[in-house]
């Protein structure tokens, strides 16, 4: 058994894997979707490997992008084994690729990082949670002078200041100062090409929460942030079923993750009807 760089007949097979398991992983489907239309990526931009053994054609995948993200999915005994994991790491440092952000299952990047040359800078630990249908019923109002609606790119030059604020809060791992060009790049592309909420009062933005990955069978939602002095009063989470409801209607069912320690969105998302599937883990290389 051994990994192969992925080619573009390769990529039906490379979508069945990933679809029996996206709840953990749309953000790799992503990748390989245009408009939820399959489409194989340039292989200047971004590779994928996967791992065929005799008893399978893929038991196991891996994304790396020329931005230095790698997205591994090896949740099979074969994948697992410590040769193939050997053998991953050495094609994953090939070329010009350079992996600076490993990103999944924590239990897959804990394996990968074992067979690497040394330990990530930061780690960030998740729990993986999803909704498959409808949430659960309401069991509070927010208040009533607040409008949800969804947001459009007109709305851009509003949310930033709501963007900045999340990705100094949620984001930053290392002291570093929020980058401005990032943060208006993130906004503009969550209103282009993702469902993007807003929570507003007398017209202010208050709250936002998006999706950031769009799969076949689930949407990853992320970016949910409501600023300090209006939190605990059920904003977000109405909100949040704004954006349950658009990623229903599409037929799809809804994942994320959220940080470990972050007790007060945790409940708010078992109150949703959210349940626990994995633990996931972002590590960052310097």
């Amino acid at each position: 058994m051994s990994w192969t760089l992925a080619r573009h007949g390769d990529l039906g097979e490379i979508l069945d894997f990933l679809k029996r398991r996206e709840h953990s992983c749309a953000a790799f489907t992503a990748h390989l979707l245009d408009n939820g239309v399959p489409v194989f990526p340039s292989k200047l931009k971004k590779r994928v490997f996967y791992l065929s053994t005799d008893r399978s054609r893929i038991s196991g995948l891996v994304l790396q992008t020329a931005f230095g993200f790698v997205f591994p999915v090896l949740d099979t005994p074969e994948a697992e084994r410590e040769p193939q994991l050997r053998e991953l790491s050495r094609r994953l440092k090939r070329n010009f690729f350079h992996s600076r952000t490993v990103m999944g299952r924590r239990r897959d990047i804990e394996r990968l990082e074992a067979v690497f040359a040394h330990p990530p800078d930061t780690q960030v630990n998740y729990f993986i949670l999803s909704l498959v249908g409808a949430p659960a019923p309401r069991t509070a109002q927010a208040p009533p002078d607040i409008t949800f609606r969804r947001a459009g790119i007109r709305d851009l030059k509003a949310l930033l200041p709501l963007q900045a604020a999340y990705e100094e809060e949620e984001v930053i791992v290392d002291g570093r100062d929020v980058n401005s060009s990032v943060v208006y790049h993130n906004m503009r592309s969550a209103l282009e090409h993702h469902l993007t909420y807003v929570a507003e009062r007398d017209g202010v933005p208050i709250a936002k929460a998006s999706t950031n990955a769009r799969g076949l069978t689930y949407d990853q939602i992320g970016g949910v942030y409501t600023v300090p002095r209006e939190r605990n009063k059920g904003i977000a989470g109405e909100l949040m079923r704004c954006l349950l409801a658009d990623i229903r209607a599409q037929g799809k069912n809804a994942t994320l993750f959220v940080k470990q320690h972050n007790e007060a969105a945790r409940a708010m998302y078992d109150r949703l009807g959210f349940e626990q599937r994995n633990e996931f883990a972002i590590s960052y290389y310097h």
